[in-house]
C-alpha cells in the first residue's frame, strides 16, 4: 500500500487488516490502535478486516487490545472473515461491526501442522495446544454473539459460512451495509 494512502486512513482513524494475521501484522495493528487511542480514548477507531487467519497467538493478541481500549472500536467485514480473524471481529464494539452484502464469514476448524518425523509426545503437546487455543476462540466467539459454547463449536465443527442476515441473525455482526 502506497505510504501516503496508509498514513490517510491512520489521520482519519482508519486500521485494515488484510489476509494472514502474523507477528508483523499483529504488532503493525497493535500499534496503531494504541497511538490512536493515545490521541483520543473516546473517538471511534474503524478496522476494515478481510482475513482468514490460522494463527491464534498473534490473532488473539490483537483482541487483548481491543478489549482493553475505551474507544469503540467499529470494524467493517469486507471479503471474507474466518479463524481466529473472527475473534477480532467479535470483539469489536456491539452494533458497530459491520458486514458488506457480499462479503462472508466462515467459522473454520484451526490448522494443526504436525511436523515430520517427531516423537509422538510432542505431537501429543502440539494436538493439546491446539485443543486449548480452539476453546480459547469458542469462549470469545460465544462471549461477544451470545451464543451457547455448543452453537459456536457445532458451526466450527461444519465450517459453516454465513453470509448478510444469516451472520446477523447468528450475533457476529450487527448490520449488513
Amino acid at each position: 500500500m502506497d505510504k501516503s494512502f496508509s498514513e490517510k486512513l491512520f489521520r482519519n482513524r482508519i486500521i485494515t487488516i488484510e489476509g494472514e494475521i502474523d507477528a508483523g501484522v499483529a504488532s503493525n495493528v497493535i500499534s496503531s490502535l494504541l497511538v490512536l487511542s493515545e490521541s483520543s480514548s473516546t473517538a471511534p477507531i474503524r478496522i476494515y478486516i478481510a482475513s482468514v487467519s490460522h494463527y491464534y497467538t498473534d490473532a488473539m493478541a490483537i483482541v487483548d487490545v481491543i478489549e482493553s481500549l475505551s474507544n469503540p472500536i467499529e470494524c467493517y467485514v469486507i471479503g471474507a472473515v474466518g479463524g481466529y480473524a473472527l475473534a477480532i471481529l467479535a470483539s469489536c464494539t456491539k452494533g458497530k461491526r459491520f458486514m458488506l452484502k457480499n462479503s462472508e464469514i466462515q467459522f473454520i476448524q484451526p490448522l494443526v501442522v504436525l511436523k515430520p518425523r517427531v516423537q509422538q509426545t510432542e505431537t501429543l503437546i502440539e494436538v493439546e495446544e491446539a485443543r486449548e487455543e480452539r476453546a480459547a476462540l469458542e469462549a470469545v466467539l460465544s462471549e461477544h454473539t451470545g451464543k451457547p459454547l455448543e452453537e459456536i463449536q457445532k458451526a466450527i465443527d461444519n465450517n459453516e459460512i454465513l453470509t448478510g442476515e444469516n451472520a446477523v441473525a447468528f450475533g457476529i455482526v450487527d448490520k449488513v451495509i
